[in-house]
């Protein structure tokens, strides 16, 4: 459980005595503040608060805008000492009208980020208010008053009912309360006001106590419903991910400041903010899957506090808009941000498998030339509870190269539009009958998206990362395949097989044609679309009765924002069927490979730079075709061998009983099952010998691959046998793998 490590709120929280400022910092690190925002990046937020703080003598048309502008001149007061800006601060606050007073601030969510930033701004004033005891004590009572409606509970319609918020059901089970964004932003909020009046005597019989008591179970509690906690995913998105931590990182800092409790350091938020590292296109951004924009995080506030800070502070300082900080919150910033901690580049991957949160992400590296693919495939609670924002993207997936995003989800416009963009059509997947995942709906908004979905067999090697998705939709069973060969570009196999005839769609949305500002067109088989840094090229083999076509579709990165681009589509009609495609990044200015295919064959070849892959699928029967060291014979699902001239170099063999190249069978087995070598690495030294040593994986002499003997290296999913982990990674490591087996395929100390 989430909060086993933690004080239950029916022990009682420990609500320390009310302090001045405490919130954002302490009377004594004022010094500090007033040394950091004399250097970059400091100076810069504390420019722009300062001009805000000088700008707000103006009349304000909502109480949002009131408040953050009361926040920037109560942080100026509290920098400069200047009483102008106290005294117009005070002034603001006093005039804000909560609800309780007749005041209407929107949706809850809105509401808790309004109260949360009026607790700041009343915490940085109070030393001001001392000198105006009516003042004081009228801020003191807006913001209880305030409190008590949270704690209460604030009323939203559900259907017919008029339901508190904290009893918020879920559509599909009305006994089970669904917590999400809404409840971390409105009930943080109520964390600050309960810390920022502590010595309150209470209002309607709760006190200050029970309202820090049910912030604290609100939040614990959302983030412990919302969050998967084996790889951390968040239901709702990266985007609502980072929209709720709007409120709950400013809450967290005081939490753990004023009582000492520190939610950074349990491990369902470390896994929580990694899986949101992890997630990071090269630019720096967070994808638009699920209903989100393209979108941010927040490395400054967790540089200092998080186990990992340095990474997150390189994260923040790798995003391409650049250093990402919420607007109006730039004091935050300079009072949370520790600049000590250096930055450094993620150790893990570059390619990271997160199968319970649903993600398979390819990079080649961590820089912002890196290509990449995320694969979905969400299941149980990172599928089911982000209900309305879910979208049926099961087996999906979205490719970045060359500074450019290629493949595209179709994003977020805003929730009142996002049925425009939502359906399983919108996404990178195989339609059945016109039809993609299902899309539940109630009272006509969302409540469920898809079914569940799962990666699987996921490997990473020196020369091939490789995982799979698992789903079905429609009456008819999907697996898709991806390989992502000398970590250059992509092949993706799909398998469909249904209990009677359908028209399959496979669909590539390219972030090109349309409104998109890149260009979109096809020869043949052979589609491209191409922007300013990179194009993305997609093949396939010309199949009897398959069809090419094109469609214009919606996609959005940014609010309210509708594009359009070009859909390419492949439609094969039968029980079941299957699609093989090569899908090559280009960035501008690069070599463009050489693509061919047999006629009739699930068969594609690429050739670039002295070396040829040859990839192929099949339903289990026998494929054969030539290729630079003579005929390919195998009955693996999925496969690719790749040659240097006349010699393999490479393979990775998907669920095959055995290969065969030219007079050479490279292996055999009575079981179906998978392998993946890179036989460069045993070639050998050549220039001692004057002959190139025949690649081979022979553990036992006999000519041919014996799996059972290979699993006792290699398991299924791709990781090492604990002997022969060197460098306790949990994957394999080629070139330490070939410390066991020699160039002439001999085993070397196995025990």
């Amino acid at each position: 459980m989430f909060l086993c490590a933690l004080p239950s709120p029916d022990a009682g929280l420990e609500l320390p005595a009310e302090q001045h400022p405490s919130l954002l910092f302490t009377a004594d690190e004022v010094p500090l503040l007033k040394e950091r925002i004399q250097r970059a990046p400091y100076s810069t937020w504390w420019t722009t608060t300062l001009k805000r703080a000088d700008a707000a003598a103006g009349t304000f048309a909502e109480e949002r805008a009131k408040v953050r502008s009361a926040k920037s001149l109560a942080f100026a007061y509290a920098i400069t000492g200047d009483t102008t800006y106290a005294r117009r601060g005070v002034e603001l606050l006093a005039d804000t009208k909560f609800p309780p007073r007749g005041g209407d601030m929107g949706q809850p969510h809105l509401e808790g980020e309004i109260a949360a930033q009026y607790a700041q701004s009343y915490d940085l004033l109070h030393t001001y208010l001392q000198g105006d005891t009516t003042s004081l004590e009228l801020i003191r009572t807006l913001l209880a008053e305030e409190a008590q409606r949270l704690y209460a509970g604030i009323r939203i319609k559900f259907g017919f009912l008029s339901i508190r918020l904290h009893q918020t059901p879920d559509p599909r089970d009305l006994s089970v309360v669904h917590l999400d964004n809404w409840h971390l932003r409105a009930y943080a909020g109520l964390g600050l006001a309960a810390f920022a009046l502590a010595d309150h005597p209470g209002l309607s019989g709760s006190t200050p106590e029970q309202w820090a008591e049910r912030a604290y179970d609100l939040v614990t509690r959302t983030l412990d419903y919302q969050v998967e906690g084996t790889d951390g995913g968040y239901a709702e998105g990266p985007f609502y991910h980072r929209y709720a931590a709007d409120v709950y990182l400013p809450y967290m800092w005081a939490l753990k400041g004023l009582t000492g409790t520190d939610l950074f350091a349990t491990p369902k938020v470390q896994k929580l903010h990694d899986w949101s590292l992890n997630l990071r296109l090269p630019s720096g951004r967070r994808p638009n899957i699920d209903d989100s924009h393209l979108d941010d995080f927040y490395g400054h506030y967790l540089a200092g506090l998080d186990a990992d800070g340095g990474e997150h502070r390189w994260d923040w300082e790798q995003d391409e808009p650049g250093l990402y900080v919420r607007e109006f919150s730039e004091l935050d910033a300079i009072a949370l941000y520790d600049d000590r901690v250096p930055a450094r580049e993620p150790a893990r991957g570059p390619t990271i498998f997160m199968p319970e949160a649903g993600d398979a992400v390819f990079r080649s590296d961590w820089s912002k030339a890196a290509t990449y693919l995320l694969l979905r495939g969400e299941h149980g609670l990172t599928r089911s509870r982000g209900l309305g924002h879910e979208h049926p993207d099961e087996t999906s997936f979205v490719l970045y190269a060359g500074g450019e995003m290629l493949a595209l989800d179709a994003g977020y416009i805003d929730f009142e539009f996002h049925q425009k963009v939502n359906g399983g059509r919108n996404h990178n997947v195989v339609l059945v009958d016109g039809e993609g995942p299902p899309l539940v709906t109630l009272l006509g908004q969302p409540v469920d998206g898809g079914e569940d979905a799962f990666i699987e067999d996921y490997f990473t090697s020196s020369w091939m990362d490789y995982a799979e998705v698992r789903a079905a939709y429609q009456g008819v069973q999907v697996r898709r395949r991806v390989m992502f060969p000398g970590k250059r570009y992509f092949l993706i196999a799909d398998q469909l097989s249904g209990d009677q005839v359908h028209t399959y769609e496979w669909r590539l949305h390219g972030n090109g044609g349309g409104t998109s500002g890149g260009t979109y067109s096809r020869s043949g088989n052979l589609a491209r679309w191409t922007r300013s840094g990179a194009e993305l090229l997609a093949f396939l083999p010309e199949l009897p009765g398959q069809t090419f076509s094109e469609v214009d579709t919606l996609h959005s990165f940014d609010y309210l924002q509708e594009l359009t681009h070009t859909v390419l589509r492949a439609q094969q009609r039968g029980q079941e069927a299957r699609f093989l495609a090569l899908l090559y990044p280009r960035p501008t200015g690069q070599a463009e490979p050489e693509l061919s295919s047999p006629p009739g064959g699930q068969v594609l070849r690429l050739a670039l730079e002295e070396q040829e892959d040859w990839a192929w699928t099949s339903a289990g029967d026998t494929v054969a075709f030539e290729t630079p060291a003579g005929p390919l014979r195998s009955d693996a699902h999925f496969g690719l061998v790749r040659f240097s001239g006349a010699q393999p170099r490479a393979l990775n063999v998907q669920d095959g009983h055995f290969l065969q190249v030219g007079e050479k069978l490279l292996f055999s087995s009575a079981e179906e099952g998978d392998l993946s070598l890179e036989l460069e690495a045993a070639a050998g030294d050549t220039t001692q010998t004057g002959a190139t040593p025949e690649p081979s994986a022979d553990f036992d002499g006999s000519g041919q691959v014996n799996f059972a003997d290979f699993f006792l290296f290699v398991d299924a999913f791709g990781k090492t046998d604990s002997r022969f982990d060197l460098d306790r990674s949990g994957q394999v490591d080629f070139a330490d793998f070939f410390l066991f087996v020699d160039a002439f395929g001999k085993t070397a100390g196995a025990d």
